[in-house]
């Protein structure tokens, strides 16, 4: 069996929108459910119901989007865009472990 688990990042006071709440979320995912598990984060715009909601900033929801290209990226396709392995190693283990990571712009370029 495969689990996977999107977290819908609303907007509103309180409902987890902070970095902390992203954070903790993916701290208690690693910790309890293993670093096994793809966390995908989305960004939340008005649909039918809750039109009264603003969309998620594009700036909210950056971090979350270059964290999630990182976690995807397999052995093949590092070759590829030539990032050094022990630095994408480093990067997913911090990014798994719901820690921060600094991304350097010739790295930010070349996962688009």
């Amino acid at each position: 069996m495969r689990v996977e688990i999107t977290d819908l990042v609303v907007p509103v006071k309180d409902l987890g929108d902070k970095e902390e709440d992203v954070k903790f979320f993916s701290q208690w995912i690693y910790k309890n459910l293993g670093d096994e598990v793809p966390l995908h984060f989305r960004k939340f715009h008005q649909d039918y119901l809750m039109m009264d909601v603003e969309p998620t900033p594009v700036e909210m929801n950056d971090k979350s989007q270059i964290r999630e290209r990182i976690m995807s990226i397999d052995p093949e396709k590092r070759k590829e865009l030539k990032i050094n392995k022990s630095t994408l190693w480093y990067q997913q283990k911090r990014i798994k472990e719901g820690k921060s990571i600094k991304i350097y712009n010739k790295t930010k370029v070349k996962i688009g």
